[in-house]
């Protein structure tokens, strides 16, 4: 019943919706809390090139898979 062909899937199913869900409380957290946080401000192309050199530092010390 319900469009599920067996009970794993339907348990799968659940899962992922809790995933998601929990995605986007986490986001909407994010959001709220920078809302919070002061006055915005210009992004700025000097932070942007901080934020690449930062990322390439981060992604640079990840293992390879």
């Amino acid at each position: 019943a319900g469009g599920y062909s067996s009970v794993s899937e339907y348990v799968r199913d659940l899962v992922r919706e809790d995933q998601k869900r929990q995605t986007q409380e986490n986001l909407e957290a994010l959001l709220l809390e920078a809302t919070r946080s002061g006055p915005g401000r210009e992004f700025t192309k000097a932070d942007w090139e901080a934020l690449r050199r930062e990322l390439a530092k981060r992604l640079a010390k990840r293992p390879v898979k």
